[in-house]
C-alpha cells in the first residue's frame, strides 16, 4: 500500500467518523480498505440510497469534495534525500611536516636618537636673510660659515674700525719710536759732553711733554675703535650661523626674499652621522647578541635598516648604529628586532597550529582514505615562534591537519 493511499484512506476514516458516530467502521474493515477512491464511490451510493431526497444534494457534495481532495493527496510524487557526499564530508586544512630550521625569538623595541646633534639659529631679529650657504646632506666641519643676515651697515663700521685701528696702531708706533731716538740723543749729547746730567733730564722732560699727550690721545682713539669694532664685530657674528660639530647637515629652512630674521627659528640642523643610532635599555638581551655583527631592525612602517650591533656598558643599552643618518625619521621613532633565544637548523618541523597538548603529552592529526581524523602522538623538541620541533611519531612529507 502507499503512502498516497494511506493518506487517502485515513482522511476518509476521519470525515466518515465525524458524521456517522453510530455507524463507525470496524478496526478489522479498516485494513480492508484498499483504494480510497472506490471505498468514497461505495460507502456514498449506499447511504444515498437510505436519505431522503433533501439530503442526498448534501451527501453528493460531500462526496464530490472529498473525492477532489483526495485526487489531489493522490498524485505521486518522488520523496529521496540525496546526500552530497564532499559536502557531507569535513574539509580540513593541511600542511606538510618539512625539514628547516626552527627558531624562538623575542621581540624587543628600539628607540632611534642621535647621540650629538645641534639645532642652530640666528642670535639676531628682524633682519633679512642674506644667504644660506648649506643644503640637507652636506658634510660639515666645525667652524664652517651655514648661513648669515643682511649686516651690510654693522660689517661696514666693523670694517672702518679695523681700518683706523691698523692707522692709529702705525702712528702710535712711530711716536713711540720718536719718543725714543729724542730720549737717546740726550744720552748721547751727555756722553759726548755737550751737555751734562742736568741738562739731559731738562731736554727729557721736554720731550716726554712734547710725546705724551700725542701717545696718549693715540691710545685712547685706539681704545674707542676696538670697542666699536668688538660691539659691530659682536653684531656681525651674531647675524652668522657656523656649524659648532663636525657632522651632516639633516634640515635647512628654506627663507623667502623678503623673510626676516626670529631668533627662536631653527635654521640648520647638523647630526653627528657617526652616533645615529636605535637603542634598547634592557640589557638581558645582550646575551645573545654578537658585537661587531650586522642585524637588520624594521620600523613599525615596515621599512628595513641594516644596523652595527654594539653594547653600550656605560649606559646599559643595546645600541644598533645606521652606517648612515636617515633625515626622514624623527628623534624617538621606534623599531623592533627579533631576538634569537634558540634555534635549531636542518630539523623536521610542523606549523605550530598543527600540534596540539593533553596533559604533558603532545599529538597531532592525520586523515584517513575517508577524510576521518585520526589522532598520532608525537614527541617535539624546541617549541618556536610558529614551529614546533618534532623528534619522533611523523616524519617528512607527512601532511597534518591544521584546520
Amino acid at each position: 500500500m502507499t503512502f498516497d493511499n494511506i493518506t487517502k484512506i485515513g482522511l476518509f476514516i476521519a470525515i466518515y467518523d465525524q458524521f456517522f458516530p453510530n455507524n463507525r467502521l470496524k478496526k478489522t474493515q479498516r485494513f480492508f480498505i484498499i483504494d480510497a477512491d472506490v471505498f468514497i464511490i461505495v460507502i456514498g451510493s449506499f447511504f444515498m440510497a437510505k436519505m431522503k431526497k433533501k439530503s442526498i444534494l448534501f451527501a453528493m457534495t460531500c462526496m464530490l469534495t472529498m473525492s477532489t481532495v483526495l485526487s489531489a493527496c493522490g498524485k505521486e510524487e518522488n520523496h529521496e534525500i540525496v546526500v552530497d557526499e564532499e559536502k557531507a564530508q569535513t574539509d580540513y586544512m593541511l600542511a606538510e611536516a618539512t625539514v628547516g630550521d626552527v627558531s624562538l625569538t623575542k621581540k624587543v623595541t628600539l628607540k632611534y636618537a642621535q647621540k650629538d646633534s645641534e639645532s642652530l639659529n640666528f642670535k639676531l631679529e628682524g633682519y633679512q636673510i642674506k644667504g644660506v650657504y648649506v643644503e640637507k646632506g652636506d658634510k660639515v666641519k666645525a667652524g664652517d660659515l651655514l648661513a648669515e643676515l643682511e649686516m651690510e651697515a654693522a660689517g661696514e663700521e666693523y670694517d672702518n674700525c679695523v681700518t683706523s685701528i691698523e692707522l692709529y696702531e702705525t702712528d702710535l708706533k712711530f711716536l713711540k719710536e720718536q719718543r725714543e731716538l729724542a730720549l737717546d740723543q740726550s744720552k748721547r749729547m751727555v756722553e759726548s759732553g755737550e751737555t751734562d746730567e742736568a741738562g739731559a733730564k731738562e731736554r727729557n722732560l721736554k720731550i716726554e711733554e712734547e710725546y705724551a699727550p700725542k701717545i696718549k690721545e693715540c691710545e685712547d682713539y685706539l681704545a674707542y675703535q676696538n670697542l666699536r669694532k668688538d660691539y659691530y664685530g659682536q653684531q656681525v657674528e651674531e647675524g652668522r650661523i657656523y656649524a659648532g660639530i663636525d657632522g651632516t647637515v639633516a634640515y635647512v629652512r628654506t627663507f623667502s626674499k623678503t623673510a626676516r630674521s626670529l631668533k627662536t627659528q631653527n635654521v640648520v640642523t647638523i647630526f653627528d652621522s657617526a652616533k645615529c643610532s636605535f637603542t634598547c635599555a634592557d640589557e638581558d638581551y645582550s646575551q645573545y647578541m654578537e658585537e661587531g655583527r650586522k642585524y637588520t631592525i624594521t620600523l613599525l612602517n615596515g621599512t628595513e635598516y641594516e644596523t652595527v650591533y654594539s653594547y653600550n656598558k656605560e649606559d646599559k643599552e643595546l645600541v644598533f648604529e645606521l652606517p648612515e643618518p636617515d633625515y626622514t625619521l624623527s628623534i624617538g621613532a621606534k623599531a623592533y628586532f627579533n631576538v634569537i633565544l634558540d634555534e635549531r637548523d636542518g630539523v623536521l618541523w610542523a606549523p605550530k597550529k598543527a600540534v596540539h597538548t593533553v596533559g604533558d603529552e603532545y599529538y597531532v592529526y592525520f586523515t584517513d582514505e575517508n577524510n576521518i581524523r585520526t589522532v598520532q602522538y608525537v614527541t617535539v623538541g624546541l617549541k618556536g615562534d610558529d614551529r614546533y620541533e618534532i623528534l619522533s611519531g611523523i616524519k617528512e612529507g607527512d601532511f597534518l591537519v591544521i584546520k
